[in-house]
């Protein structure tokens, strides 16, 4: 039955772009499809095309930061969920993911990765399930965002 509904939001979705294809909506939609199936190049593509289209909107800038680290392209991701936290400081999921990227790409201060971790945690308490952080370490499972 879930497939039949994403089969349904699939479509619903290539119909708003074939009417629009600058509504940004659809976009976003239909890149959460791609990201579901497993298809991250098109829904990096079309994250990109939706930020070109609203370049202030911090959840599309950490939704296609999500897409990056599910394709072990950590860099990326580290400046997406950056972008995301300068446009959106309260922005628990691109704090997490920040962490996320630094911890798993190895890039950067550990004690920054633990610390956006922290952060995260203290903006989204529900996001403490997915962390166990010790003094200056954590470690941690990247929860459905």
């Amino acid at each position: 039955m879930a497939h039949a509904g994403v089969y349904l939001l699939a479509n619903r979705a290539e119909a708003y772009l074939g009417i629009n294809p600058k509504l940004v909506s659809a976009l976003r939609a239909r890149a959460k499809i791609y990201q579901a199936r497993g298809n991250f190049v098109g829904a990096r593509g079309d994250y990109s095309e939706a930020i070109g289209l609203q370049p202030k909107s911090a959840a599309l800038w950490s939704e296609r930061g999500h897409v990056c680290l599910s394709q072990h392209d950590y860099e990326s991701a580290l400046r997406d969920e950056t972008t995301a936290i300068q446009l959106d400081p309260k922005l628990a999921r691109a704090h997490f993911l920040r962490g996320a990227a630094a911890a798993f790409g190895g890039l950067g201060n550990r004690a920054n990765a633990v610390g956006d971790i922290k952060a995260a945690v203290g903006l989204d308490p529900s996001l403490a399930g997915y962390v166990k952080i010790n003094d200056k370490t954590a470690s941690l499972a990247v929860p459905p965002l």
